[in-house]
């Protein structure tokens, strides 16, 4: 999350276009709320300027009022895990399913709520290079960077746990793809995922491991280091990869 993002070259043509288009699709089978669009930015929406301030004061503020129980470090978990989660998933989907890189950082995403859903380009964001995942990986550590610095303006939030949190997520989607769903790609999954880490300055942050299930295959699982704090909401309800579980001293000051 330290690293600036190398200047890409956009690509104006109509393949660029329609990358982007497919780019759209591919988020949209994933969950509808991944709405993506070429258009105008719009009032209300994440866009980078100054006036992001407010907006995500807002997110934070409506969160504390739908948790009120839950407290201030489960208030900034969630606003950084609503900031971040469609960022990630478009990095991914770019990369692995298109071998394009994506500028995220000139992603616009709207706010409504407590929830952060749907986004918009204003122009083409597909990059030409030779190197798609580190130049993607690279412009989302830029976006990432800005959002975290925003939000720690707001409420208290300690880099080191957005880092492990931001790893996490990242890490879950490449997980959840199909490119790496089988055993012969275990080796693919854990090769992207150091390119990943190494590329966004997230070394350690997040793991993935190979355990061997029942039936004698490889299942990677997320070792993760950081709550996300969801147990403050549901007392008692731990998430399966929760680092509680493994009896780890993990703090919840975020």
């Amino acid at each position: 999350m330290l690293r600036h993002p190398r200047t890409l070259q956009m690509d104006a043509s109509p393949e660029g276009a329609a990358s982007m288009d497919a780019l759209f699709e591919l988020a949209r089978r994933q969950t509808p709320l991944l709405d993506g669009r070429m258009e105008p930015w719009s009032v209300g929406y994440l866009d980078g300027s100054d006036a992001d301030a407010g907006v995500i004061a807002a997110l934070v503020r409506v969160t504390a009022e739908a948790h009120q129980a839950a407290g201030p470090a489960y208030w900034a978990a969630r606003a950084w895990s609503m900031l971040i989660w469609q960022p990630c998933v478009l990095a991914i989907l770019a990369v692995h399913d298109l071998d394009r890189a994506l500028a995220v950082d000139r992603m616009q995403q709207r706010v409504d709520g407590t929830l952060v859903a749907g986004y918009r380009f204003c122009d083409t964001a597909i990059g030409t290079t030779d190197d798609p995942l580190t130049a993607t990986a690279q412009a989302l550590s830029g976006l990432t960077d800005t959002l975290f610095w925003r939000l720690s303006g707001i409420i208290k939030i300690k880099r080191i746990y957005a880092e492990r949190l931001l790893a996490d997520r990242l890490l879950g989607v490449m997980l959840a793809h199909p490119s790496f769903a089988s055993d012969e790609d275990a080796v693919s999954l854990l090769s992207a995922k150091r390119r990943w880490l190494d590329a966004m300055g997230l070394e350690g942050a997040s793991d993935i491991a190979l355990k061997t299930s029942e039936d004698g295959r490889f299942r990677p699982q997320l070792v993760r280091k950081a709550c996300c704090l969801h147990y403050r909401t549901e007392p008692g309800a731990l998430c399966a990869s929760c680092p509680k579980l493994s009896g780890r001293n993990i703090s919840d000051d975020a």
